[in-house]
């Protein structure tokens, strides 16, 4: 199982669901290492078995706070839903200047091997400029 990122007529890929929360605590902390901390006990907190201390209030607003309009992708349902033009232009503001070295090699529809937060941005971007929304399915 797992999750179709779309622009409608212009890119979609596959990841699983695992992989992608792996990629989204990992965008976290390559934005800021204190945000990365906060999201990852914020996630895992969430899990019964992971036994992990919930964030207080102070420390969600602080996250919320630092992570500004990142929170828009980082708090969304990775299951399904949708960015809207406006949401990607925010997004895409938030990591146009980040590097990431988080690769996949993904053999499902042929996809091959890709950096998955420059697709990303290349799928915010596109999704901002030419009026179309980011589709999770």
């Amino acid at each position: 199982m797992g999750l179709t990122i779309t622009v409608n007529n212009f890119d979609s890929f596959d990841i699983g669901y695992m992989g992608f929360g792996n990629f989204r605590m990992d965008l976290a902390e390559t934005y800021n290492k204190k945000l990365g901390d906060y999201y990852r006990r914020w996630i895992f907190s969430s899990i019964p078995y992971m036994n992990e201390k919930k964030l207080t209030d102070k420390e969600f607003q602080e996250m919320v706070k630092i992570a500004g309009d990142l929170m828009i992708f980082l708090a969304h349902k990775d299951t399904e839903g949708s960015f809207t033009p406006s949401e990607s232009r925010k997004i895409y503001k938030c990591i146009e200047d980040l590097k990431m070295d988080y690769e996949i090699n993904s053999e499902y529809h042929g996809q091959g091997s890709f950096n998955v937060l420059e697709r990303l941005k290349n799928m915010f971007y596109h999704s901002w400029k030419n009026r179309r929304k980011v589709i999770f399915i």
